[in-house]
C-alpha cells in the first residue's frame, strides 16, 4: 500500500477509535499523527520530527495565561472569594425580581470573567448558591438551570481562555478577540437574566425581593470583593500579553479561510465561533458545565434540561443578534484601536 495511504488510514482511524474509547483529545491526536508518521519517514525520523513539533507546538508565551486561569479559578473555588462575589452581586442587583436566581447570574458572569472558564464558575458559584435558592422555595431544578445557563458568559467575557486558542489558530489579535467578546457575554448574562424576570412574574409573591441593605453595609460587601474584581482587571490586562479547545484546533483552520472570502472579519468570526461553542457546554450530549451543574445541584440531568429550555431559546436568539449584527463584535475594538 502508498505509504501516504497508510499514513491517512492511520491517521483517520486512529482518531474515529480514540473518540469512541473517549480517550482525551490531546492523546488521540498526538498518538495518531505520530503513528501516521512512521510509514512515511520511519521510525527513527518520526520520533524526532514529532518531538519537535510538540515542543513547538507548547512553547508559546500566550498559551502561559491559560494554566494561570485555571490556576485562579482553582485558587477561588477553595478560598471563599466565590461567596464574596456572591455576596458582592446581591448588592447591586439584589432589588431586582427573583433575586437570588438574577445573584446567581451576575455572580457567574463575574467569576467566568476572573477564572476565564465556565465549569469552574458553575462548580464555585453553584456551590455557594443552589442551597440558599433551594431555602427560599426555588424549583431545585430551576435553580441548577440558572447557574448552568449563566456560567458560559464568562467564556465571553474577558479574559477568555477560548478566545486565546482561536487567536494562536487564527492568528489575530487576543487584545481585539478579548473585546469583541465583552458584549455578547453582557448580552448572554441579560438573557438569562430577562429568563429569570419572566420566571419571577409567573410566580407572584413566591419569590422574595432580597431586603434593602443600607449603604454602609453595601459598601462593606463590595469591599470586601474589591480583591476579586480587582483581580478581573489586572488578568484582562495580562490576557492580552500572555472542550471548546479541540473544536476551534480542529474547525477553525477549515472555516476561516472560507468565512473570509465572504467578507466576514476574523474577530467577528470568532465572537461568533466561541459563544456558538459556549452554548455547546450547557446541551446534551456532551455539555460538560451542564453535567457540573446538575452535579452540584445534586439532581439528574433531566430535570434540569426541562428548566434549561428558556434560557437556551433566550441565549440563541442573542446569538443570531451577535452573527447579524457585527458592530455587537466590532465596535470595541475598533474604538480601542485595535483592528
Amino acid at each position: 500500500m502508498d505509504p501516504t495511504t497508510l499514513a491517512a488510514l492511520i491517521l483517520v482511524g486512529g482518531i474515529v477509535i480514540g473518540i469512541v474509547l473517549s480517550v482525551p483529545i490531546a492523546v488521540v491526536i498526538g498518538v495518531s499523527s505520530f503513528l501516521a508518521t512512521i510509514p512515511i519517514l520511519g521510525s527513527e525520523q518520526a520520533v524526532l520530527i514529532s518531538a519537535q513539533r510538540m515542543f513547538t507546538g507548547i512553547n508559546s508565551f500566550p498559551l502561559l495565561a491559560i494554566p494561570m486561569f485555571v490556576l485562579a479559578g482553582v485558587i477561588m473555588n477553595s478560598g471563599c472569594i466565590a461567596g464574596r462575589l456572591v455576596d458582592a452581586a446581591k448588592v447591586l442587583i439584589g432589588r431586582m425580581p427573583a433575586s437570588l436566581a438574577q445573584t446567581n447570574v451576575a455572580a457567574n458572569a463575574m467569576f467566568g470573567a476572573v477564572s476565564g472558564a465556565a465549569v469552574a464558575a458553575a462548580a464555585a458559584v453553584g456551590n455557594v448558591m443552589n442551597n440558599r435558592m433551594v431555602a427560599e422555595k426555588y424549583d431545585r431544578g430551576f435553580a441548577a438551570a440558572v447557574n448552568v445557563a449563566s456560567a458560559p458568559s464568562g467564556m465571553l467575557i474577558p479574559p477568555s481562555n477560548t478566545f486565546i486558542v482561536y487567536s494562536l489558530v487564527s492568528g489575530t489579535s487576543i487584545a481585539a478577540l478579548f473585546m469583541s467578546g465583552l458584549i455578547p457575554g453582557l448580552l448572554w448574562a441579560a438573557a438569562c437574566m430577562i429568563v429569570v424576570a419572566i420566571y419571577a412574574v409567573r410566580q407572584p409573591g413566591r419569590l422574595k425581593t432580597a431586603d434593602r441593605v443600607t449603604f454602609r453595609q453595601a459598601m462593606l460587601v463590595l469591599w470586601r470583593a474589591f480583591p476579586s474584581l480587582l483581580m478581573m482587571v489586572v488578568l484582562l490586562i495580562v490576557g492580552t500579553f500572555m472542550d471548546p479547545t479541540p473544536a476551534i484546533l480542529i474547525f477553525v483552520p477549515v472555516f476561516l479561510p472560507i468565512v473570509q472570502e465572504f467578507g466576514i472579519d476574523p474577530i467577528h468570526f470568532g465572537a461568533m465561533v466561541v459563544m456558538n461553542l459556549s452554548i455547546g457546554t450547557i446541551t446534551p450530549p456532551v455539555g460538560n458545565v451542564l453535567f457540573v451543574g446538575a452535579r452540584v445541584a445534586r439532581l439528574r440531568i433531566e430535570p434540569v434540561i426541562a428548566k434549561l429550555w428558556p434560557f437556551l431559546f433566550a441565549i440563541i436568539a442573542m446569538l443570531f443578534l451577535v452573527v447579524f449584527v457585527p458592530q455587537l463584535s466590532m465596535w470595541l475594538p475598533q474604538l480601542m484601536g485595535l483592528v
